[in-house]
C-alpha cells in the first residue's frame, strides 16, 4: 500500500507538467477601507478560496491578485475586528478598483451570531464560534464551547477539575478530541500518565488554554482533511487574535472564578509587520466557602505576522507565535484530613509555531507552505502523604528477581510523592497546493509530508525520602526513547458545475509510520483514506419557498498513534512477603520478600487505534428558515489500554513460629529463598537453616499493551434557524441531537479471586488454585458485559438584538428529553448471564425484562496452575471447588431498561456595548433554580436531576 501511495504521489506531482500551461489569466485588484471612517486598512487578507490565490493589502489599502482564471468565483476579505465580507465576481477581463468597505464587528450590526455557525461550503460537518459567541458565552475554559453544539448542555464553570473535549461522546475511550491552537498541535503523545480507573490514555486538559484572547474556535465533528492526522475523534481548531488592535482589558467574575486579561496588536510601521501580545490571569476555587482547593492560571501569547514581497507577484505570508502559561492547583491542608497532608500539581508549558505560505502561482504549483512547531510541557504532581501503622512495617522495593531482605518503614511518617513529567513535542511539515481550472471544472490537489517527534525528559516518579512505601519503585522517564512519526498525504478537491447545480468531490489518503528505537511492532504503518462529497442543487435564492438545497456525505478513517504511556508502561513487580519475624527485647523486625520483575511489555500484535466515521447531511433554506440535518455513524476500533494478565508463580514461605536468637544475624539465599540464622552470642554453633512452612503456587499479575473492543455510536444532529422577526428584533433557533451507543465487550479478561485453596481449605496459607476468564466487565459481582445507551437532548434559543442601543439578549431552554440504558449480556450471539433463585440455583428463562430474580454468570474458561486454559462447563459449575469463580448480581432489575424522566433548565445572557470603549456581559444559568427530582425507571427511585446549580457571572471589556 505504501509503494502504491508513493507512485500516486509522484504521479500527481508530475501531472501538472504534462498538462497544458495555465494561461497568464487576469488581474483582480482594488482597495479595502473601514466602512465607518474611510480609513485605508493594511494587512487585510483578500483571497479567492476556489483557486487558492490571495494577497494582502499594502499601506494604501491596495491589493492585486494576478493570474486569475476566467469564470465566476468568490472573493473573501478577512481582517481582525471586522466582519468577513464575501462577494461573487465574474472574471473575463482585468478587474480593477474593487472597493471593499468593511464593517466593524460589534453590536451595531443588523445581525449578530452568538451560536455556532455551520460552514456553508464544507462537505463535512464544521461549525465555528466567533468572537461574539465566545464573549456572550463568557468562556473560561475552551471546553465550554461544547454547549453551543446541537443538543449541547451548559456545564458548571470549574477550573479545579480536569476537562477535555469529546465530540459526539468519548468514543475513543481515552484520547479525546484533537486540539490545534494557532497551528500548534496540543499533543499528548509524550504523556506518561494513564487513567487510574480504565488504564487508558488521558486527553488534553483544556484548562491550560487561556480563553480571553480567543478569536474563533472551529469544530470539525465530521471527516477532516487528510492534512490532519494522529486523531480519531474530530478536531477543534483554536485561533487567537492576530493583527492590529487597540489596547483591550477584560475582567470576568463568578462565585468560583476570577479572570483578568490584557491584549494589544501593534503595527510596527514601515511595513515591519504586526505584533500582537496578550496576557491573562485566572484564579478559581472548588468551593468559594471552603477554599481548600484552588487553581491558578497565567497564560501569555505573542504573535508576529508580516507579508514579504507584498506588492510582488509571489508574496510570502509569514506568521510566528509563542504561547504558553503557568498553571497550578493546590489542595491545602483540610481540617477534616490528616494534619500536614496536601496535594499540588503544576502544569507549565510553552508552545512555538512558525508558518510561511508562499504564493508561487505558476502553471505547475499554486502555493507552498512550511510549518515548524515545538512544545514543552513541565508537569509536576506532588502529594504529601501521612503513613500510620501500629508498628514498624516491611516494604518490598527490590528491582531484581529473587528473595531479598525488605526495607523497613517506621510506624508513622510523612513522605512527599513526586511525578515529574517534562514532555517535548516537535513537528515540521511541507505542503504543496496546485490548482488547475479546465473549462468550468476546478481541480485542487494538495500533497504534503510531516514529521513529528515526542519524548519525555522528566525525572519521573520518586519520593523525596528513602522511605519508599511497600511495592514502590522509582521510574525515571529519561530512560524512555523518543517517538517519531512520518506522514505523507495527498488530497484531490474537484468542483464540477452541472447546469445550475454544483458537485464537490474530495478524496484523499494519509499514510503515517511510527518509528521507535528497537522497533518491536509488526504493523507500524497506518493508512487512512477519506472521501467527501457535496451536491448543491439550489444556492442563495432570494425568493420562493426552496431557496437553498444541498446534500452532503463523507466517509473516512482516522488513526491515533499510541502515547509513550501506552508504549512504555511501568515495569511490573510481583511481591510476596515470605518471612516477617519480630525478635529480641527491643521488638526488632526482620522480613524477606520475593520479587518477580516483568520488563518485556511489548505487544507486537497491538494495532493502532482507528475510527471509521460516516456522515450524511441535508442543508436547506425553506422560506427563510435554515435547516441542517446530519446523520452520523462512528465506529471506534482498537482503542488503547493496559491489560492485566496472570501467570502461575511458585514461592516458599519460611516458618515464622520457629524461635530465633535474641541477637541474630540473618542470611538470605537469593535463588532458593533459604533463610539462615546465626546466633551472634554463640557463633561457634554456626548457621541454622530455618524450616519452610509453605511451598505454594499462586497467580500473579503482569500486564501489557492491548486493544479494546469496538464501540459504535450513531445518531443525528439538527439545527433550525427560523430567522429574525424584524418587528420585534428577535430570532428563534432550535437545535437537537440524538445518539445511540452500543458497547459490548466479548474479550476475555482473567480475574483471580484469591482466597483459600478449596481442596486444602484446612491450610489457610495456601492460594486458590483456579483463575477465571470472564467476558469483559463481568466477574463475581457483575453479570452484564455491554450497554446500549440512547440520549436525546434539545435546546430552544431566543435572541433579541437591538443594534441602535448595542444590546443583545438571549434566553435558552435546555431539555434532556430522553436518556436510557439497556444492560446487555451477550456472547457468540446468545445470552451469557442466567437467572438464579434465592438459593443460588440456576433456573430457565431470559434475564431481560424481569424483576423477580437475581442473575448469575459463569466464567467462559478457567485455568489451574498448569497454565492450561479450559472451557468452564456445567461440570465445573457443579464442582464445589469452582464455586468461588461463579458470579452473582443481586439487583433483580438489572436487565430492565433504565433511564430517567425528562428535565429542563433555562439560562439567560445579556451583552451590552457602551460605545466603542466598553462592553458588559452578564449570565444567569438555571435562573429558575430548577432541580427537580426525577424517577429512575428500573428501580423506581427518585434522585435529583443533573441540572447545574443556580450560577451567575459577569464580564467587562474595555478598549482604548
Amino acid at each position: 500500500m505504501k509503494k502504491l501511495f508513493l507512485i500516486f504521489f509522484a504521479f500527481c506531482l508530475g501531472v501538472p507538467h504534462l498538462s497544458p500551461a495555465q494561461s497568464s489569466g487576469f488581474i483582480v485588484s482594488g482597495t479595502v477601507t473601514d466602512a465607518g471612517t474611510g480609513e485605508l486598512l493594511e494587512m487585510v487578507l483578500v483571497s479567492l478560496p476556489e483557486y487558492g490565490l490571495w494577497a494582502t493589502t499594502n499601506a494604501k489599502g491596495q491589493f492585486a491578485i494576478r493570474r486569475v482564471p476566467a469564470g465566476a468565483t468568490a472573493v473573501k476579505v478577512d481582517y481582525l475586528g471586522y466582519v468577513t465580507q464575501e462577494m461573487k465576481i465574474t472574471v473575463n477581463r482585468n478587474i480593477e478598483n474593487i472597493s471593499f468597505k468593511l464593517k466593524e464587528d460589534n453590536l451595531t450590526l443588523q445581525e449578530v451570531t452568538i451560536t455556532a455557525k455551520e460552514s456553508k461550503s464544507a462537505a463535512t460537518t464544521t461549525r465555528t464560534m466567533d468572537k461574539q459567541a465566545i464573549e456572550h458565552l463568557q468562556v473560561v475554559n475552551a471546553s465550554d464551547i461544547l454547549s453551543l453544539l446541537p443538543g449541547g448542555s451548559t456545564q458548571k464553570q470549574d477550573l479545579t477539575t480536569q476537562s477535555q473535549i469529546n465530540l459526539r461522546g468519548d468514543i475513543t475511550k481515552g484520547f479525546g478530541t484533537a486540539v490545534v491552537m494557532d497551528g500548534v498541535r496540543l499533543s499528548n503523545n509524550s504523556n506518561m500518565a494513564l487513567d487510574n480507573t480504565t488504564n487508558a490514555p488521558i486527553g488534553i486538559d483544556t484548562r491550560s488554554i487561556g480563553a480571553s484572547n480567543i478569536e474563533s474556535i472551529e469544530v470539525i465533528t465530521g471527516v477532516p482533511s487528510v492534512e490532519y492526522g494522529d486523531m480519531t475523534a474530530g478536531m477543534v481548531i483554536i485561533n487567537t487574535k492576530k493583527g492590529r488592535t487597540p489596547y483591550t482589558a477584560s475582567v470576568s467574575v463568578n462565585p468560583t472564578t476570577k479572570q483578568v486579561a490584557m491584549s494589544k496588536g501593534f503595527d510596527l510601521g514601515n511595513d515591519r509587520g504586526i505584533l500582537n501580545v496578550n496576557a491573562e490571569y485566572a484564579h478559581a476555587f472548588k468551593n468559594p466557602v471552603s477554599r481548600y482547593t484552588t487553581y491558578y492560571r497565567n497564560t501569555y501569547g505573542v504573535n508576529y505576522s508580516k507579508t514579504f514581497n507584498k506588492d510582488g507577484e509571489r508574496p510570502v505570508l509569514f506568521n510566528m507565535n509563542v504561547n504558553g502559561g503557568l498553571a497550578r492547583q493546590h489542595e491545602k491542608e483540610d481540617p477534616d484530613a490528616y494534619l500536614g497532608t496536601w496535594t499540588k500539581s503544576n502544569n507549565n508549558n510553552i508552545r512555538f509555531g512558525a508558518n510561511a505560505k508562499w504564493l508561487v502561482n505558476a502553471s505547475w504549483i499554486t502555493n507552498v507552505e512550511l510549518n515548524v512547531t515545538g512544545a514543552y510541557s513541565d508537569q509536576l504532581s506532588q502529594e504529601n502523604v501521612y503513613y500510620s501503622k501500629g508498628s514498624i512495617q516491611p516494604a518490598i522495593n527490590s528491582l531484581e528477581n529473587g528473595y531479598f531482605q525488605t526495607n523497613y518503614l517506621p510506624a508513622q511518617f510523612y513522605n512527599l510523592y513526586n511525578n515529574d513529567s517534562k514532555g517535548l513535542d516537535f513537528s515540521a511539515g511541507i505542503k504543496a497546493v496546485w490548482n488547475k481550472k479546465i473549462g468550468r471544472i476546478n481541480n485542487n490537489i494538495k500533497v504534503g509530508f510531516t514529521w513529528s517527534n515526542s519524548g519525555n525528559v522528566g525525572k519521573g516518579i520518586y519520593y523525596d525520602q528513602d522511605l519508599k512505601p511497600d511495592g514502590f519503585r522509582e521510574r525515571p522517564y529519561t530512560d524512555i526513547p523518543f517517538l517519531n512519526s512520518f506522514a505523507e498525504y495527498i488530497e484531490d478537491n474537484t468542483t464540477i458545475p452541472i447546469g445550475k447545480t454544483t458537485l464537490l468531490l474530495i478524496a484523499g489518503v494519509r499514510i503515517e509510520t511510527l518509528y521507535l528505537k528497537e522497533m518491536a511492532y509488526t504493523s507500524p504503518t497506518s493508512v487512512s483514506p477519506r472521501f467527501k462529497g457535496k451536491y448543491t442543487i439550489i444556492e442563495n435564492k432570494r425568493k420562493g419557498f426552496v431557496r437553498g438545497l444541498s446534500f452532503r456525505g463523507s466517509w473516512g478513517e482516522m488513526e491515533k498513534l499510541p502515547s509513550l504511556g501506552i508504549l512504555y508502561p511501568e515495569n511490573r513487580y510481583s511481591d510476596i512477603l515470605v518471612y516477617n519475624k519480630t525478635y529480641g527485647e527491643d521488638n526488632k523486625v526482620f522480613a524477606v520478600g520475593k520479587t518477580l520483575v516483568y520488563t518485556d511489555a511489548v505487544n507486537p500484535d497491538m494495532k493502532w487505534a482507528k475510527n471509521r466515521n460516516i456522515e450524511a447531511g441535508i442543508d436547506a433554506n425553506l422560506g427563510g428558515v435554515r435547516v441542517s440535518l446530519v446523520y452520523f455513524n462512528n465506529k471506534a476500533r482498537n482503542a488503547y489500554q493496559i491489560k492485566t494478565e496472570y501467570v502461575p508463580y511458585a514461592y516458599m514461605k519460611t516458618d515464622e513460629s520457629v524461635a530465633v536468637p535474641d541477637n541474630p544475624s540473618f542470611r538470605v539465599d537469593k535463588i532458593s529463598g533459604d533463610i539462615f540464622v546465626t546466633d551472634l552470642n554463640n557463633t561457634a554453633a554456626g548457621e541454622v537453616l530455618l524450616p519452610k512452612s509453605v511451598i505454594d503456587t499462586t497467580f500473579i499479575k503482569k500486564s501489557r499493551q492491548a486493544n479494546k473492543y469496538p464501540v459504535t455510536t450513531q445518531g443525528f444532529e439538527v439545527s433550525i434557524d427560523f430567522g429574525q422577526i424584524k418587528a420585534i428584533r428577535t430570532s428563534f433557533l432550535l437545535d437537537a441531537s440524538y445518539s445511540y451507543t452500543k458497547d459490548v465487550d466479548e474479550t476475555l479478561n482473567p480475574i483471580y479471586p484469591g482466597g483459600s485453596h478449596s481442596s486444602l481449605s484446612s491450610n489457610q496459607n495456601r492460594s486458590y488454585e483456579f483463575l477465571g476468564y470472564y467476558l469483559g466487565g463481568t466477574g463475581r459481582t457483575q453479570t452484564y458485559n455491554g450497554t446500549a445507551k440512547n440520549s436525546f437532548n434539545a435546546n430552544f434559543t431566543i435572541v433579541t438584538h437591538i443594534p441602535e442601543i448595542r444590546l443583545t439578549v438571549s434566553a435558552r431552554l435546555e431539555a434532556a428529553l430522553y436518556n436510557s440504558t439497556d444492560y446487555l449480556t451477550y456472547y457468540n450471539g446468545k445470552e451469557w448471564a442466567y437467572l438464579v433463585d434465592d438459593t443460588g440455583k440456576r433456573i430457565d428463562g431470559s434475564v431481560y425484562n424481569q424483576k423477580e430474580y437475581a442473575t448469575g454468570i459463569w466464567p467462559v474458561a478457567y485455568a489451574s496452575f498448569d497454565g492450561v486454559v479450559k472451557p468452564f462447563t456445567e461440570k465445573e459449575a457443579n464442582d464445589p471447588r469452582f464455586s468461588y469463580l461463579i458470579g452473582r448480581q443481586n439487583q433483580t432489575y438489572r436487565y430492565i431498561r433504565d433511564g430517567y424522566d425528562p428535565f429542563f433548565m433555562a439560562n439567560i445572557s445579556v451583552t451590552k456595548e457602551i460605545g466603542k470603549i466598553a462592553s458588559v456581559s452578564l449570565y444567569v444559568n438555571n435562573f429558575t433554580n430548577t432541580s427537580p427530582m426525577v424517577r429512575y425507571w428500573a428501580s423506581g427511585l427518585y434522585q435529583a436531576s443533573k441540572n447545574i446549580s443556580f450560577s451567575y457571572g459577569a464580564s467587562i471589556r474595555l478598549t482604548f
